[in-house]
């Protein structure tokens, strides 16, 4: 009767989708748990999405909420805020679904193009690129010479002999520090040596550096020390081959990993007790790509150094990172259809409610065009929405993975993530005029007619 279609009572309710749901879901967890082969995996991975998409959802629920107080602009604009909030719970679905494709997409471009890029750009121009490991004590002093020759003067050059710290205060560290600490540095051999001065890139955060002439003493990484437990006085014991050094805890210092230089977890007085253990020497220095040629002299001249080319490495990096990336590409490609797939079921569920409205309106003098500026403009903002949303998370994932990898600050990738939600709104805003071309096209009276 008209005026159920008027009151926009439907006649009879469907049945519920909850089964549906539910049946989805426990395909898709057995799926992933058969392939994972790791309940625990699946859980982590099943709660994460879930909370993700919960997280995105409310703040899609946010902007919608905070669009609806939007005042003036034309019929289209209205109509376009009346119908995201009549259907929000069908927009809010969209937007979290997009916007967390948009995510998984944005972040992959970012690590292929941006992560190890913005790295090396917080590097000085003259950063070392490569390390000589393996110098023999007695190859020290021609080995600083060849380079010095050439102009390219090395860094500091250091001792290093390999121990296992094996006792903290006379008790075994194992038994000392608990497995939930996960320690790896009590995992392997550390690589230990001796310096007479503070290197520039260090800071003493407790205690006091070596003095001339002294001979006792250690001087202990700050994270490190942190994560044993560690107070100046504690008593550290190293086995070392068949030999232990025993020494005292004098200072606690910062380390920049970054340095791109030799850097160690464990700094011993010239004099202390590492002096008369075998050692080999370690240096950095930097090598402009246009006399590379030298590395070549320098091999045959000093076979049983190596030389470690720290640029050569970061490009093998980056040409994986970039194949892993092509294929997860292709991954993404069926995961945003998948993506579209579950719009234009929302889209469906909601049809008849929008054939309905459409129809009222064309009845009451609604041109068509208004019609269609209204939808694609509400599409257009699901999109701009879900794009936003999808770029602002890819920030976060990218800046998280870059602060634990490389203690990186954060920074904005304007020229990667500003076009994504301009595309995002482009392409729901021609999805949804597709979508939607019963609802534009058909005359009002027999969609009426339909909905009696």
């Amino acid at each position: 009767p008209a005026m159920r279609v008027l009151r926009s009572q439907p006649g009879e309710t469907g049945r519920e989708a909850w089964p549906d749901m539910l049946i989805a879901l426990v395909a898709v967890f057995g799926l992933i748990w058969l392939y994972a082969g790791e309940l625990s995996l699946v859980v982590s991975l099943l709660g994460g999405l879930a909370l993700l998409l919960a997280l995105l959802a409310f703040l899609g629920w946010i902007l919608v909420a905070m669009l609806r107080k939007v005042r003036g602009g034309g019929h289209a604009w209205r109509l376009a805020l009346v119908g995201l909030y009549r259907h929000r719970r069908a927009s809010l679905s969209q937007i979290a679904v997009f916007a967390m494709t948009l995510m998984l997409a944005t972040t992959l471009i970012l690590v292929r193009t941006s992560l190890l890029d913005d790295w090396q750009a917080q590097l000085p121009d003259d950063a070392p690129n490569h390390f000589l490991i393996n110098i023999a004590p007695d190859a020290v002093d021609d080995v600083a010479g060849f380079w010095k020759e050439r102009g390219q003067p090395l860094d500091q050059l250091y001792p290093m002999v390999r121990g296992r710290l094996t006792e903290l205060n006379g008790q075994p560290v194992k038994e000392v520090v608990s497995k939930d600490q996960r320690v790896g540095a009590l995992n392997r051999e550390l690589n230990l040596t001796w310096m007479d001065s503070l290197p520039a890139d260090n800071a003493i955060v407790d205690g006091r550096w070596f003095e001339a002439g002294q001979k006792d003493g250690v001087s202990v990484e700050a994270e490190l020390a942190g994560k044993l437990g560690l107070a100046l006085g504690d008593k550290l014991t190293f086995t070392i081959g068949s030999d232990k050094v025993t020494e005292a805890v004098t200072s606690i210092r910062t380390v920049q990993w970054d340095s791109m230089k030799p850097n160690f977890y464990m700094a011993f007085p010239p004099a202390g007790g590492l002096t008369d253990m075998p050692a080999t020497w370690i240096t950095s220095f930097y090598l402009p790509r246009d006399r590379k040629n030298a590395l070549n002299e320098f091999s045959r001249r000093f076979p049983t150094v190596s030389v470690l080319e720290i640029d050569n490495i970061i490009e093998r990096i980056q040409e994986i990172v970039r194949q892993v990336t092509q294929a997860i590409e292709a991954i993404l490609v069926l995961i945003l259809a998948a993506a579209l797939v579950v719009m234009a079921a929302v889209v469906s569920a909601t049809l008849q409610d929008r054939q309905r409205e459409g129809a009222l309106l064309r009845t009451l003098g609604g041109r068509q065009s208004l019609l269609v500026r209204s939808t694609v403009l509400e599409f257009a903002l699901l999109g701009g929405f879900a794009g936003v949303l999808g770029v602002a998370a890819a920030e976060v994932a990218v800046w998280a993975l870059q602060f634990r990898m490389f203690e990186g600050a954060f920074s904005w990738h304007w020229q990667v993530v500003l076009p994504i939600p301009v595309i995002s709104a482009l392409i729901l805003a021609l999805f949804g005029r597709w979508q939607l071309s019963p609802v534009l096209s058909v005359s009002p009276m027999l969609l009426l007619r339909r909905l009696e």
